[in-house]
């Protein structure tokens, strides 16, 4: 008896190279990913993945979820000081900066800029405004004594 036909083999399965996301990465970085391969995203410092690592290529081709992304750390709004207020010239986004500002008749006391910084915070406290009288005051009983 003779069989008919070529023989057949057998082809692994294999998912797509992913494309490589804006302000991140991936490992291992290979030209062919094979069913059961496993690759992990990381993203640049101020940014964060959108869902969890890591992804595996399946039996059906495909990798086990949607490609994540990288998204900008936010810091939020900082807050406004007493009798002063933030001016967001920047944003409130990684490497964005906030500058302050206190209403007439006060001075700032700490830092007028803030930064976002990598982890969601701004750098540095939150400077305060105080009335100008008082400092003179303060600075009268400091230096000159009560008078």
């Amino acid at each position: 008896m003779t069989w008919s036909g070529s023989e057949p083999t057998c082809t692994p399965i294999s998912c797509p190279p992913p494309n490589m996301p804006a302000n991140g990465s991936y490992v291992p970085v290979n030209t062919t990913y094979h069913y059961g391969d496993m690759i992990v995203f990381s993203c640049q410092i101020g940014f964060y993945l959108n869902h969890m690592n890591p992804l595996y290529c399946l039996s059906t081709g495909m990798w086990s979820r949607s490609l994540p992304f990288c998204r900008i750390v936010d810091c939020g709004n900082p807050i406004d000081p007493i009798n002063g207020a933030v001016l967001h010239i920047d944003g409130t986004t990684f490497g964005q900066t906030a500058h302050y500002i206190c209403n007439e008749g006060y001075t700032l006391n700490g830092t007028d800029t803030r930064t976002c910084n990598a982890s969601g915070e701004w750098t540095l406290e939150t400077p305060s405004c105080e009335v100008i009288r008082k400092l003179f005051i303060d600075y009268v009983y400091k230096y000159k004594g009560n008078v």
